[in-house]
């Protein structure tokens, strides 16, 4: 038991440390930070405390982690905890659904009211399950009034508005980015749409720069969505946080881990915008039908792409 409650805390130290240092700049340490959260060092040390206790010559020992656990629970409340008012929409909002099914199966419906009562002029989702002709029946039999996109890697699009130059990047044997253009009432949307891989950082990383390259080439405003399975305190979304806004951060309340539906340890689940998209609410729906909380986010649509008559995008105010 002491050597136990020993690990656990020089293993809660050394999480607590990487979350205010390195964090993922060093590939082969990376997996220290994605694996010790700031919930998990709370449980370590709330461990470490509870068999200190249990020692009478062990009350230092318990005293300093006593004061660990604050301290980790306050690190807990910093990163993952938003308390970000919902703003004002001009006009009706558009709101966007981002989920991970976690692959159902064929005969398993029990998950589309909650899709259906979302009520989301666009749905993201990925692990869909095959793209068989089953199941592309199944998305347009529940879906109708829906445009679908179904592309490799077990990613769908269902938009309420035209699907235009569809098309998925590869980057690695799980690593999917997808593009579309959405024909809006008053122009275009961009969106970029992730499900990556989690085995390796270098290859974590290469997928960053590849959507980094992608948005870049993007005309604005972008949506960027996905299944990231990265933390949202991941130096990896730096280059992204330059110009964009992550929804939950500016219009969400709450935890903002995702993954594992009902022990939440991980942000892994994202939705950005970019200028001319503004954030209004973001909420997580947690439910039985998957590992991965539903994001909901509504937003304010300022801007979008318009093709002149001679076919040069112009931006519309």
């Amino acid at each position: 038991m002491d050597a136990l409650a020993w690990v656990c805390l020089a293993t809660g130290v050394l999480g607590l440390s990487m979350r205010y240092a390195l964090r993922d700049r060093v590939a082969v340490l990376a997996v220290v930070f994605y694996g010790l959260p700031p919930l998990v060092v709370v449980a370590l040390f709330v461990v470490s405390f509870g068999l200190s206790l249990r020692r009478p010559r062990r009350q230092r020992r318990a005293v300093g982690s006593g004061i660990l656990v604050v301290l980790a629970l306050a690190a807990w409340i910093q990163t993952d905890f938003v308390w970000a008012p919902s703003a004002e929409a001009a006009g009706d909002p558009l709101r966007v659904v981002l989920w991970n099914l976690n692959r159902p199966a064929m005969a398993d419906e029990s998950f589309v009211p909650v899709l259906q009562e979302a009520d989301a002029q666009i749905v993201f989702l990925v692990e869909t399950g095959e793209h068989t002709a089953a199941r592309r029946h199944f998305w347009e039999g529940h879906f109708h009034d829906y445009h679908i996109s179904l592309l490799d890697g077990q990613i769908a699009l269902l938009s309420k508005y035209p699907i235009a130059n569809a098309r998925c990047t590869s980057v690695s044997v799980a690593t999917r980015i997808a593009e579309y253009d959405l024909i809006l009432p008053g122009g275009t949307l961009s969106v970029v749409a992730v499900d990556i891989e989690s085995p390796y950082c270098h290859r974590r990383r290469l997928s960053f720069q590849r959507i980094d390259e992608l948005v870049a080439a993007r005309r604005r405003p972008v949506l960027v969505l996905g299944d990231f399975n990265t933390p949202h305190t991941s130096i990896l979304f730096e280059q992204l946080r330059r110009s964009f806004r992550h929804t939950f951060e500016w219009s969400g309340t709450g935890l903002i881990t995702t993954w594992p539906t009902f022990f939440p340890v991980l942000a892994l689940d994202h939705i950005w915008v970019s200028e001319g998209l503004v954030p209004v609410r973001t909420v997580l729906r947690r439910t039985r039908h998957s590992d991965h909380a539903m994001v909901i986010a509504d937003l304010s649509v300022e801007a979008l792409v318009v093709l002149s008559e001679e076919g040069e995008a112009t931006d519309d105010e």
